[in-house]
């Protein structure tokens, strides 16, 4: 688990959310078309490893208790992506960004750049 400073309380920590890109291509093939013509966009992305291509995978899936509040340790693990996170009907209290204690804020929709987002939402 990864535990930086917190200035909220929360009722349920979910621990972390691993957000990465994908690339279904050689390491080969993507270092070649990485010198030819960058940048190479990645194929998908995951959440905790996990998402749905062509009919095959499987989505990352969160159980929320309502009326408490879940902490979320959102981090980006990328080569090379940025990420727009959300959860339908549901706003953030963010409280740290990379280990640094912040003024909490709320937000619907989380910009996550390569790096680590401490945030809550609260289920009601």
């Amino acid at each position: 688990m990864i535990h930086g400073p917190t200035v909220e309380n929360w009722d349920i920590d979910l621990g972390e959310v691993l957000l990465s890109d994908y690339y279904h291509g050689s390491i080969y093939e993507l270092w070649f078309r990485e010198r030819t013509a960058p940048p190479v966009a990645s194929d998908n992305g995951l959440i905790n490893g996990k998402n749905m291509l062509n009919g095959g995978g499987t989505f990352s899936e969160f159980k929320f208790t309502p009326g408490k509040r879940h902490r979320l340790t959102i981090v980006n693990t990328s080569v090379d992506a940025h990420f727009k996170f959300s959860i339908d009907g549901h706003n953030f209290t963010v409280q740290g960004a990379d280990f640094i204690p912040i003024h909490p804020y709320e937000q619907n929709v989380l910009n996550i750049n390569i790096g680590i987002i401490s945030s809550f939402v609260e289920v009601g």
